[in-house]
């Protein structure tokens, strides 16, 4: 499948027909299929849908989850390479091939935003892309300030380009209401837009945790679509809407508050990954925490019996013991600069739980096993602490059980991912990219 197309309704009966067959008629030369997400409508928009679009996929919810669980919902029946999330008030105008084609040639573009038009088919300036705002943007709107000073937001605005322009162009954001994403950002992240938001930021929030990981956010004029602007909540009352973009406007910029950074690193013996970690220790003057190997397989070999209670205890001592320092999601305030590296990572638990409380990124060191094997032997032959018994063992990923297992899921999650399959000199200079790219 190349394209899940997903639309979350409110009430948007007098909406979705047009909708549902603009799409039908854009993707007609496409591999694709369309997923309906209803918040519990009060209207008959899920019986609607039921009787004209059988083919349609409908989750009917029995409460209003809000726009970014909803949204969840979708792409966990979702099939398609790319997502489009297309709001139920939209009718596009034409087919969807350019778009996608232009991920497809641009592995780095990780979301694609249309042309959006207004129903005379002049551009809807309220609909263009957006820099990320900063708290003084949001003041201003939130107060009615441009109203008096129109050009107090010309910077938010974009107002330096021309969105009438043919060609496509790097954006920080594009709008929720037409979003093609990538299926592989989705995957990364762990869903379609972050749960904390009920309503309004979880667009900016995406694009912005997109170019976190790298990604390109991109305005491709190559499709254009109509776009009505929020006729669903056009239905709710002033004050609650305000409350709701408040809320909204709150978590986000307290979600990306300046925290500190974290770089983690990812490999296999031998691959590189302490020469790395200790490279950027070195480049950028910060310090290094080695997380312990899984803390079970080591604690059963000593004979110790390890639990949630003692966890942080005994973690700490076995690591004093093999000569590292040992990082628990629970000690993670032990990091006290603002950036650091930790490598050794088994745990997806560990990712996870950084991703959400720092600015983290991570990085995976990957090399050919007859050039990893080797490394090893010279370690051997060094008196080094790898083993080859140890080497053979971490090769063996589908086989060699929950250990190894859980350093290949570790990798797949990785950023940024170097191969060190050239000897060391060419490795530093990919090193010296990546920290390049992700500004460090």
């Amino acid at each position: 499948m190349k394209l899940s197309v997903a639309t979350v309704t409110w009430n948007s009966a007098s909406e979705i027909t047009e909708q549902l067959v603009s799409v039908s008629l854009n993707c007609a030369r496409m591999d694709f299929e369309q997923i309906i997400v209803d918040n519990a409508s009060a209207d008959n928009t899920v019986d609607l849908i039921k009787e004209k679009f059988p083919r349609v996929l409908i989750i009917a919810n029995k409460n209003n989850l809000g726009f970014g669980r909803a949204y969840n919902q979708a792409v966990k029946i979702a099939t398609g390479e790319y997502f489009l999330y297309l709001n139920p008030d939209m009718k596009i105008l034409s087919p969807l091939a350019p778009l996608v084609e232009y991920l497809d040639k641009n592995p780095d573009v990780g979301i694609v935003g249309a042309k959006l038009v207004n129903a005379n088919g002049s551009l809807n300036l309220s609909a263009m892309p957006r820099r990320f705002p900063t708290v003084k943007d949001v003041i201003l709107m939130f107060l009615k300030i441009p109203h008096l000073f129109p050009k107090v937001l010309d910077r938010y605005l974009y107002h330096d380009k021309n969105f009438n322009a043919p060609q496509a162009q790097e954006v920080d954001s594009v709008r929720g209401a037409f979003m093609l994403v990538r299926r592989e950002l989705v995957e990364k992240l762990g869903w379609a837009f972050d749960p904390r938001y009920f309503l309004w930021w979880e667009d900016v929030d995406l694009c912005r945790e997109a170019k976190r990981l790298g990604y390109k956010m991109v305005y491709h004029p190559g499709a254009e679509c109509v776009d009505k602007i929020g006729q669903s909540f056009s239905r709710r009352r002033l004050l609650w809407k305000q409350w709701q973009f408040f809320k909204s406007a709150v978590k986000y910029f307290w979600k990306w508050r300046k925290q500190k950074t974290i770089i983690g690193i990812v490999g296999g013996i031998s691959s590189g990954k302490d020469v790395a970690a200790e490279y950027i220790s070195k480049k950028l003057s910060i310090p290094v925490f080695q997380i312990s190997q899984p803390l079970k397989d080591i604690a059963q070999k000593m004979g110790i019996d390890i639990n949630r209670k003692n966890l942080v205890e005994l973690g700490t001592k076995i690591a004093k013991e093999r000569g590292e320092e040992f990082l628990a999601k629970e000690s993670l305030n032990k990091v006290k600069t603002k950036t650091a590296i930790i490598t050794g990572m088994r745990q997806l638990e560990q990712i996870n739980y950084l991703r959400k409380n720092t600015n983290f990124v991570l990085l995976a060191i990957e090399s050919k096993p007859e050039i990893r094997f080797q490394r090893a032997l010279d370690r051997k032959k060094n008196g080094e602490a790898a083993t080859l018994e140890e080497f053979v063992k971490n090769e063996q990923f589908e086989n060699s059980g929950y250990h190894s297992q859980r350093l290949f899921d570790c990798m797949k999650l990785a950023d940024y991912t170097i191969k060190n399959d050239e000897g060391f000199e060419d490795f530093f200079v990919k090193i010296d990219n990546f920290c390049k790219e992700r500004k460090l």
